[in-house]
């Protein structure tokens, strides 16, 4: 599916022999694409190709022109989250109120109401497993089944009253999740048959991407990534980048090159794993709050944020120049010439 039906003038120079501030050229969506809220939770491709946007506003879709927001009567405050796709197509979302919904016939359906269950305004984390839906929020984690829509608690390891659940995510025909109390983190790996406890590391997060599964084991503002060996079946350490160290990870992502996407509250890093070792590539918007990065059916990259909505790169070899980030003397550029050994003129007949 083609998404983008805009016309995206962009600059590209050929070399530059300085180092600025340089950033891949990109497109940032406004009013007049449809939307109207600039913070973003979370974003997903689904099995169509659409893109879909979980944000303070309520959940929108990208048709490849314009965007469309679907909302409910019976909805409770406007803000939604975690978005998934079932094995049926449909769209699934909830909100802080204890409220599941899913796109059904394209209309947005309430599932299930678990205001009473969680008894308090919390952020849910849920998955489908096996016919079953399990929530992890401020208290135990909660399990739905599908058809019946009946619930019920699942017993927590630490046996503590306060005990709450969190980062709940499926990993290889398992469902791993986090139970912690004022003292202690649990790492629990669940199925239908056993349960098994790592409560060595002290995992704040889980991230699971296409082919690695990553775990954060420092403060829920810093970022200590650990790597899960699934061959040997153990964390495995991991070397992290100075610069992300006192950043906040909200997402790890894995495009179709095999490279990995860490969202942050400093931007997103693309890196690569060798020998142990995080090796950065790249880093696109350090002073925003990406949320999510996608890559959709054309190969374009788009990225949510929490206070600058979305943007799209259409090619990550295509950079923008302008004089605050190199030494163009002015924006407007009429035309280009290259004397054939990496040197570039501009319209003034200035090197840059």
């Amino acid at each position: 599916m083609n998404f983008i039906k805009k016309s995206i003038q962009l600059v590209l120079f050929f070399y530059c022999y300085f180092t600025f501030s340089q950033h891949a050229a990109f497109y940032q969506f406004t009013e007049e694409d449809g939307l109207i809220t600039n913070e973003f939770y979370d974003m997903i491709k689904d099995s169509k190709g659409y893109l879909w946007f979980a944000s303070n506003d309520g959940l929108y879709k990208y048709d490849g022109d314009k965007f469309k927001l679907y909302d409910s009567t019976i909805k409770r405050g406007f803000a939604v989250f975690g978005l998934l796709e079932d094995e049926n197509g449909r769209i699934w979302c909830n909100n802080m109120s204890g409220q599941i919904f899913y796109v059904e016939n394209n209309s947005l359906k309430l599932f299930i109401d678990l205001n009473e269950l969680i008894k308090t305004n919390a952020f849910l984390e849920f998955k489908i497993f096996k016919q079953k839906m399990y929530v992890s929020a401020s208290n135990n984690l909660i399990e739905v089944d599908i058809k019946t829509r009946k619930t019920r608690y699942v017993e927590n390891v630490s046996k503590d009253k306060e005990t709450k659940t969190k980062g709940v995510k499926i990993v290889n025909n398992s469902l791993w999740y986090i139970e912690y109390t004022n003292t202690k983190n649990y790492l629990i790996k669940f199925s239908k048959k056993n349960k098994e406890i790592d409560s060595a590391q002290n995992v704040t997060d889980i991230f699971k991407t296409k082919n690695h599964l990553f775990v954060n084991t420092d403060y829920i503002l810093r970022t200590d990534l650990l790597y899960w060996n699934f061959k040997n079946q153990g964390f495995q350490s991991l070397i992290n980048p100075k610069k992300i160290r006192k950043t906040r990870t909200v997402y790890i992502y894995e495009d179709s090159k095999s490279f990995l996407w860490l969202c942050t509250n400093k931007g997103v890093l693309q890196f690569k794993i060798e020998e142990g070792k995080m090796i950065e590539l790249n880093t696109f918007f350090p002073d925003k709050f990406v949320t999510r990065v996608i890559e959709d059916d054309n190969g374009n990259y788009w990225f949510s944020t929490l206070n600058n909505g979305v943007f799209i790169i259409p090619n990550l070899g295509i950079t923008y120049y302008n004089k605050e980030n190199s030494l163009i003397e002015e924006n407007k550029v009429t035309s280009l010439a290259n004397d054939g050994i990496n040197t570039v003129f501009y319209n003034k007949g200035k090197k840059t």
